[in-house]
């Protein structure tokens, strides 16, 4: 598997943690940022977890993602080798206990035993304990294996509560950057400040990576999955993301059906699985000392 960081202690945090902590954007990008938002949210909700890649409008999430990709771009190049950059989003929690991000590992969307997809994300305030800033559970990329959709159960469903007290937050500046690969366990509390806190995330894979979703249809008896190769911007182009993620793809290409075993654990069986991660990440995420 080709390296995606430039830095080799970088790319061997990242590899064995599942997620690193690096210094990226001056304060200059952090406000041209912030100045997009403001731009592109002239009326905001009222409460809740936001990110742009939920609207309907196609129009403004291409429009947004461009956006955040011209300005972090020139920031990203020189950390990342051998890559390509998906898009962007803004993710903003308004204040309320409404704001919180649920435990979870992202979507499965490369061959993972060859190539890597990574989150990049950015906050554009200071995250802290107050305002929801992110949680990990370092080594569960490697641990915690499995196809990942929403049609799909996580290892751990209905266990969440055992993988929460293992979390480590991540304390982040305004401009600095977490890269997560996407199969690490991640959530964020609810932001219980009196500010929006605002950030952005981008989506990164190895530059010869095809993308892939995977569909269960739990109508079908025989268990069967299957797989659709989907073009970069497949993230943007879900019209009612909250319904549309749930059915079978309107876009992309049915390549293949696969048999499918639920990979769902037992308390016991995910309690081993997270001590196996602490096991295997005892120390501070490398990076983290670069934010100190």
């Amino acid at each position: 598997m080709a390296p995606l960081l430039q830095d080799a202690a970088l790319w061997s945090g990242f590899r064995d943690d599942g997620c690193v902590q690096i210094p990226l954007l001056p304060p200059s990008a952090v406000a041209a940022l912030l100045e997009a938002f403001r731009h592109f949210h002239p009326q905001l909700p009222a409460s809740g977890f936001v990110s742009s890649t939920y609207s309907p409008d196609l129009g403004y999430k291409r429009a947004v993602s461009e956006c955040i990709t011209q300005i972090i771009r020139p920031h990203l190049d020189p950390i990342f080798q051998r890559n390509r950059i998906l898009g962007a989003a803004f993710l903003y929690k308004m204040p309320g206990p409404h704001s919180q991000l649920p435990l979870h590992q992202d979507w499965t969307v490369v061959d993972e035993d060859r190539f890597i997809a990574a989150n990049v994300w950015i906050p554009l305030v200071d995250a802290n304990a107050e305002n929801g800033t992110l949680h990990v559970l370092p080594g569960s990329h490697r641990v915690m294996r499995s196809i990942r959709a929403p049609t799909l159960p996580f290892c751990y469903s209905g266990h969440e509560y055992l993988m929460q007290q293992h979390m480590r937050p991540l304390p982040t500046r305004a401009g600095e950057a977490v890269v997560v690969n996407q199969a690490t366990a991640h959530y964020s509390p609810a932001n219980m400040s009196e500010s929006i806190r605002p950030a952005i995330t981008v989506g990164v894979v190895s530059s010869e990576a095809r993308l892939r979703f995977y569909y269960r249809d739990r109508q079908r008896n025989d268990g069967r999955l299957e797989m659709f190769e989907q073009e970069d911007d497949f993230f943007l182009r879900f019209d009612d993301f909250h319904r549309d993620i749930f059915a079978r793809p309107s876009f992309g290409r049915a390549v293949a059906e696969l048999d499918y075993v639920d990979p769902s654990l037992s308390a016991t069986e995910v309690k081993a699985r997270i001590d196996e991660c602490r096991r295997l990440c005892p120390t501070p995420l490398r990076g983290e000392h670069l934010c100190a």
